[in-house]
């Protein structure tokens, strides 16, 4: 039946591509036992070749990322550590996922829902060059869904980690000096340097946070804190650091950070 990149370009409607999808997973199942599914929730490099080799995806960043979206019973951990991969393929990879993902949907959306619903599909991983390749991926992809929103283009990346540090020190219990809208948009102004990201709009990005935590469910353990990867909870030391720009940007960021 082919890939299910191909089931998707030759359907007629979305409802179409899910029968199509449908339909295929139905066929593969009695055919395979979704071998590439358990493989892949075991170790994603080992489920990503087999379903090469079943045809559900072709060797090619599109195709996989088509997969990795669309695929059913898929371990949003195992994704993320996918993606987080530093290979080639992962990284290509990762960009058509998050492109998948977002250029149908975040030009309608507001920063932190966009944000949010992108962090639903996957779950981060634990170590920093990864997590920041995938919010590279994620700002590049809202910054062209809406190009007019910012002046800079690290604002959404900058803006992103803002974000998630402030879901984190909202929401997590042992946090007890809570930031407040002030601190969060002091800082988050000055770390991003952007004349377009007013009070206002920082504002409403932090009530929207604080009365709705950013949550994503995790297939083996119910829900879980996405951020927690990225902002200790009793830190000995905390402030700004300054660090030189990704992609090869030649000035330097400031970024709140914290020493465990």
């Amino acid at each position: 039946m082919g890939t299910l990149e191909e089931l998707i370009a030759q359907a007629s409607s979305a409802e179409h591509a899910d029968e199509l999808i449908a339909e295929r997973w139905a066929e593969y199942a009695a055919e395979c036992d979704n071998r590439a599914i358990a493989a892949f929730n075991e170790k994603p490099k080992k489920g990503v070749a087999l379903a090469i080799e079943d045809g559900l995806c072709a060797e090619e960043a599109r195709s996989i990322a088509i997969f990795l979206l669309r695929a059913p019973g898929l371990d949003k951990n195992q994704i993320g550590e996918y993606v987080g991969n530093p290979g080639e393929l992962n990284v290509a990879a990762l960009r058509e996922y998050v492109e998948a993902i977002g250029l149908p949907t975040f030009p309608r959306l507001g920063f932190d829902d966009a944000l949010r619903m992108f962090l639903q599909h996957f779950r981060l991983p634990g170590e920093a060059a990864p997590i920041e390749r995938c919010m590279e991926a994620f700002s590049d992809t809202f910054t062209a869904a809406q190009p007019e929103l910012f002046e800079k283009e690290d604002t959404a990346f900058l803006l992103a980690y803002s974000t998630i540090m402030l879901n984190t020190d909202l929401h997590n219990e042992a946090q007890k000096n809570k930031m407040t809208k002030k601190d969060f948009v002091d800082r988050t102004r000055t770390t991003a340097d952007d004349p377009r990201l007013s009070e206002a709009y920082l504002g409403t990005i932090f009530d929207r946070i604080n009365s709705n935590e950013i949550q994503m469910n995790d297939a083996g353990s119910g829900t879980v804190d996405v951020s927690s990867v990225m902002l200790y909870s009793k830190p000995r030391l905390q402030g700004y650091l300054n660090k030189k720009g990704h992609k090869m940007i030649s000035t330097s960021n400031q970024y709140w950070a914290v020493l465990k």
